[in-house]
């Protein structure tokens, strides 16, 4: 039977079936269904209306005002006419104007139990998905409606019975990409506006009281339930058995020496792939499941089964509260788990099980013992009495005990012995505090440092081994074969940057050619020659250990308190640019450009890419640069260094203006990175700086876009397997895209979004991402871009500056497509866990700060911007005048205003602070 004939026999049959197809919620703030009210008996054995109401509503007088007992026919009429309004009329409506004839389900159950990870890159959240939500995370609901406003950033789900949930991208914790038909999958087209029918509504209240949106009937039994129920079904099923395998995997994959982080599709391919039966009832047991984790291994076209990636999520959130798994990192622009870390058995699991058993035993002797000391002011002792206790608070506060409740209760037993903080929550700052007393220097360590999925230097054995190593590596001299550098000889590199950078990888030079042509040169530093040719040739690409270390860490870790590099100190002061009259390698991107008045053209055909040796860097820093075209435009004396940087800014002005104009690029200028924190390396003290847009970032920044831009056109050109950079436009409609459009026109106009409009646009920002395949990168403006511009601090460029080495020498690839596929997964990861500790950093030093203000002024007042709808009486909001403190703030009852997103609010007071939580509570 079709699904348009099988749907109106269900919107048309018997009661009964009438009663089935409608069960789902009434409106939010709605009647109960009148749908569950039960059959009556027969009219033949009812009394008459008129005795009930004189012989027994007489009785209890004005108690039941507006009672009325009706006649079995007239429930009928009444019944079905409520059912017409609000069920039949809406589906009807919505199969002819959506189905129109069509005899078949959409691509829908089969197609979405299967998914390729490369399916999550193709595009961002749509119309169509199916996601887990945070706040309904037991079944999947399906993506039925973009966001239509910056007021209004929310996505609209349908739950698997048809219930709408309102709630932005953070919201989603996994997402499986299902294509919906071009008919269906275009905003607005599953919801309806309910009719005002007379009756009680059974819609959804989104943003008005007297509007209510509807998911017809319809619409849920062919569209949005049929795949989100199976898979949800089909993986409660599996879990038992994916708990099971999950265990037996854990004892394979831990590695004592300390935690370590596995790509979460690796591990779904792995229980896809393990037989139980093969891994503990034969006598090669261990080597089958050894082959199974070698041979799992995903890259973007590995087909997995969606319930068993769906299973295997669950089944890692059990076993946290075991200690077996860690966190599970999160891609913010995939909406897609990226990795997990897997805890060593004997420190984490045994640990803490060990632990429990202590700190129960015989009355809670130690606890109390603990607690002694403690109220006695002797915290100094606990350290060496109890080292158990002291390595719980610091999991706790480092964020690696956050889904374990038995590791809160724990501590709270403990803190409710301790007089100081006895009342009051279980807080990651309150840990801290305690810790901080048992410190023999006065000195606080950040407590983020001992996270297990930063994995910084001290936060494991393995990691203090590996920081050992880079201390004592020395890079060697390699013998270049049959390879020839061009060298620049005397041409001026100006390797502009910060007088105290770190890594020196970039360079720029500028020839006049005349007549408005110009060659430019972006010379990069060149640390891949510092390795053997012997360490590039395995299967994975990587032997040399140094180079693995270095894709282990992926990316140089900058923190306001800490920056850790991704190389060795020494091979990244051999491989830096900027030491003048000393012949450095590089690879260097040239281009000409023609320039004529307000216009630029870069000649393509021009670009080239050489192995170079550059010897002659002026010095010069953004502020010297910013300094020098100040006094030219002053009409002060024009030097030779002088008249090449007035070149390069002019052209590289003229680059964005193109990119803007010409690539629909977006700009945001000064007004995106306020607020950013600094530390004074002595005491720790924190202050707060505005990174502007000068006259030498500008230069700096679009010469280097212009050659990863060239870099990407190159190696999708020539089909060079690379590491790519992604930025995807969310999916919008309505007022919100309008409202985007329209800041891109204001952006050619010349007018940069203010803070305001950042945090009114925010929610509609997409982040980036790293792919294996060319993709555009809109933002930027670009077809195809891959950066090469920063060897020294990322490791994608690591790897595509290998592939480069290999093209210009004539030899094969150091990495195929499915190696490049095989490396990215662990780049997507680092790249969000850096991201994520990048923000939760900002966000705690600041709040320290704020902490002290209001330590030291308890009536202090801020000001803050809303960047969330209000729900329950609450908004989202950031402190105006520190960016990275956001928070929450209680509305008062009963305003008859409440404040929208991007507006501000004064006056408002701090209620509840907690710095590694990222807590902030406010209040008018």
């Amino acid at each position: 039977m079709v699904p348009g004939r099988w749907l109106a026999r269900a919107l048309h049959g018997s009661g009964a079936r009438l009663r089935s197809a409608a069960r789902r919620p009434a409106a939010r703030y709605g009647t109960r269904d009148e749908l569950e009210v039960p059959p009556l008996p027969s009219t033949s054995s009812v009394p008459d209306a008129q005795a009930i109401s004189e012989q027994f509503l007489a009785r209890t007088g004005d108690l039941e005002p507006g009672m009325e007992v009706k006649e079995l026919p007239q429930i009928r009429r009444e019944f079905g006419s409520r059912y017409e309004a609000r069920y039949s009329k809406p589906s009807r409506a919505w199969l002819q104007r959506c189905w129109r004839g069509r005899d078949e389900h959409p691509e829908g159950s089969a197609a979405a139990a299967r998914l390729t990870p490369g399916a999550l890159m193709r595009r961002p959240l749509a119309v169509g998905d199916l996601v887990l939500l945070r706040a309904h995370a037991a079944e999947l609901c399906m993506c039925v409606d973009v966001p239509v406003s910056t007021r209004d950033p929310r996505y609209t789900f349908a739950t698997v019975d048809g219930s709408l949930r309102f709630g932005s991208r953070s919201a989603v914790l996994l997402r499986i990409p299902r294509e919906l038909p071009a008919e269906l999958s275009r905003p607005a087209t599953l919801l309806v506006r309910e009719a005002k029918h007379g009756f009680e509504p059974v819609g959804t209240i989104k943003n008005r009281a007297d509007e209510t949106l509807l998911l017809p009937v319809a619409a849920r039994r062919l569209v949005t339930s049929g795949a989100a129920e199976q898979i949800s079904q089909s993986a409660w099923a599996q879990l038992p058995i994916a708990l099971k395998k999950l265990e037996l995997l854990h004892r394979r994959l831990q590695d004592a020496a300390g935690p370590q982080a596995l790509p979460f599709f690796n591990l779904v391919l792995m229980v896809q792939s393990l037989e139980l039966s093969r891994a503990v009832g034969s006598a090669d047991g261990d080597r089958y499941v050894e082959r199974v984790i070698a041979e799992s291994v995903a890259t973007s076209r590995s087909e997995m089964d969606a319930s068993c990636l769906l299973a295997c999520y669950w089944g890692l959130e059990a076993q946290q509260k075991s200690h077996l798994w860690g966190d599970i990192t999160m891609s913010r622009a995939l909406l897609s788990p990226v990795a997990v870390t897997v805890l060593p058995f004997e420190s984490q699991h045994l640990f803490y099980a060990r632990l429990k058993e202590e700190l129960k035993a015989d009355g809670h002797v130690k606890i109390n013992e603990f607690a002694r000391l403690a109220n006695g002011g002797r915290y100094r002792e606990l350290a060496d009495s109890f080292p158990q206790i002291i390595q719980l608070f610091k999991d706790y506060a480092a964020g690696n005990l956050q889904s374990n409740e038995t590791a809160v209760s724990l501590i709270a037993n403990i803190f409710r012995k301790i007089r100081e903080f006895a009342e009051g929550d279980i807080t990651r700052d309150r840990c801290e505090q305690l810790l901080s007393r048992t410190l023999v220097e006065d000195v606080v360590e950040n407590p983020i440092h001992c996270n297990f999925a930063l994995a910084l230097p001290g936060s494991s054995p393995r990691s203090q081994v590996n920081e050992t190593v880079y201390e004592l590596a020395k890079p060697v001299e390699q013998k270049e074969a049959a390879v020839e550098r061009f060298d620049f000889g005397d041409l001026p590199v100006y390797c502009i940057d910060a007088e105290d950078a770190h890594e020196i990888d970039d360079g720029v030079s500028i020839e006049d050619a005349g007549k408005g042509r110009f060659t430019l040169h972006v010379h990069i530093a060149d640390p891949t020659a510092l390795f053997p040719e012997s360490g590039l040739n395995e299967e994975s690409g990587i032997r040399d250990e140094i180079l693995k270390m270095a894709f282990e860490r992926a990316f140089t870790t900058y923190l306001p308190d800490i920056v850790v590099p991704m190389l060795p100190r020494a091979y990244c002061e051999a491989g830096d640019l900027g030491k003048q009259g000393r012949k450095t390698k590089c690879v260097t991107f040239s281009v000409d450009v023609k320039v004529s008045g307000e216009r630029i053209e870069v000649l393509y055909e021009t670009y080239k890419i050489r192995l170079g040796l550059i010897s002659n860097f002026p010095k010069v820093t953004y502020e010297v640069v910013d300094q020098y075209l100040e006094d030219a435009g002053k009409g002060k004396a024009v030097t030779p260094l002088v008249r090449d940087l007035q070149k390069m800014h002019r052209i590289s002005g003229l680059l964005r203006k193109s990119r803007i104009f010409n690539d629909d690029a977006v700009v945001f200028g000064s007004g995106f990175n306020q607020g950013l924190v600094a530390l004074s390396p002595v005491d720790r003290e924190i202050s707060f700086f505005d990174q502007k847009e000068t006259a030498s970032t500008l230069l700096v920044s679009e010469l280097m876009i212009l050659a990863n831009t060239l870099a990407g056109r190159y190696f999708a050109e020539n089909n060079i397997p690379g590491v790519f950079r992604c930025y995807q436009t969310l999916s919008m409609r309505d007022q919100a895209e309008r409202e985007y459009e329209n800041m891109k026109r204001k952006v050619k106009k010349g007018i940069l979004p203010t803070t305001k409009d950042i945090n009114m646009l925010s929610s509609l920002l997409n982040s980036s991402f790293y792919s294996e395949y060319p993709a555009a990168h809109s933002m930027i403006g670009a077809k195809q871009y891959l950066t090469v511009t920063s060897p020294l601090r990322r490791f994608p460029d690591i790897i595509n500056h290998l592939q480069i080495q290999k093209v210009l020498r004539g030899l094969p690839l150091c990495f195929t497509q499915k190696e490049v596929s095989r490396l990215l997964w662990h780049i997507q990861y680092r790249d969000a866990v850096l991201k994520s500790a990048a923000s939760h950093q900002a966000s705690y030093w600041t709040l320290k700060y704020i902490k002290k203000l209001i330590q030291d002024s308890p009536d202090m007042k801020f000001s803050v911007n809303i960047t969330s709808v209000s729900q329950f009486n609450m908004v989202q909001c950031a402190l105006s005048d520190f960016p990275s403190a956001r928070g929450t703030l209680k509305l008062k009852p009963g305003a008859t205003t409440v404040p929208a997103i991007g507006d501000t609010v004064k006056n408002c007071k701090v209620g509840k602070i907690d710095c590694l939580d990222g807590l902030l509570e406010l209040e008018l």
